[in-house]
């Protein structure tokens, strides 16, 4: 399962900053839209509120988690108690939690990219401008200096909301195994722990 978070995170930083290129729009996607992750053994989607899980073997195997925690198992609806629905709430959650974040943390590091790109071309820029004015060389490297500086700084910020990331992964990889231990039917499938 950490695998899958590690791809699901690398895959949303990946692609949630590809928008960001062109509009420069930030376009927050919610359980409505559809998004998909890959993994070797199953995919994660969520589709129009609701967690799938899907075996990528020979079985095929489906389990879904809807909006109001029902659970489906290859389509048919698994009776839960109190304490099970619980954890199927936390497991949603969590889920939601981490592609929320990802999404946001993918469209900073966007902007940072084209934040970045921007003083490299202010660079050049600078470089014209010492060759033709009066522009020095020290003014140059100050107003360089300075806004790599500011950059580093958000991408420091970025890093560290990205670090709160694999704590989440952590509590969704213990509450899969705790749905697993507590479902039977879960279990049985062999593969969602």
């Amino acid at each position: 399962m950490k695998k899958t978070i590690i791809a699901l995170l690398a895959c949303l930083l990946t692609f949630g900053a590809l928008p960001a290129l062109g509009e420069g729009s930030h376009h927050h996607s919610s359980f409505g839209d559809c998004y998909r992750s890959g993994h070797d053994d199953y995919s994660i989607e969520f589709d129009e509120g609701s967690l799938i899980i899907s075996e990528d073997g020979r079985r095929g195997d489906e389990v879904e988690i809807t909006e109001d925690y029902e659970l489906y198992i290859n389509g048919d609806l698994i009776k839960t108690n109190k304490e099970q629905k619980q954890l199927l709430k936390e497991y949603y959650t969590l889920v939601d939690e981490l592609v929320e974040k990802a999404e946001d943390i993918g469209w900073e590091g966007g902007k940072i990219g084209i934040a970045g790109a921007k003083i490299g071309m202010q660079a050049l820029g600078g470089v014209f401008k010492m060759l033709l004015t009066d522009y020095t060389e020290e003014e140059f490297e100050s107003d360089i200096e300075l806004k790599a500086e500011e950059l580093e700084e958000r991408a420091e910020e970025l890093e560290e909301e990205a670090e709160k990331l694999e704590d989440i992964a952590e509590e969704i990889e213990d509450r899969q195994i705790e749905l697993a231990e507590e479902i039977p039917e879960l279990e049985d499938l062999g593969w969602f722990e």
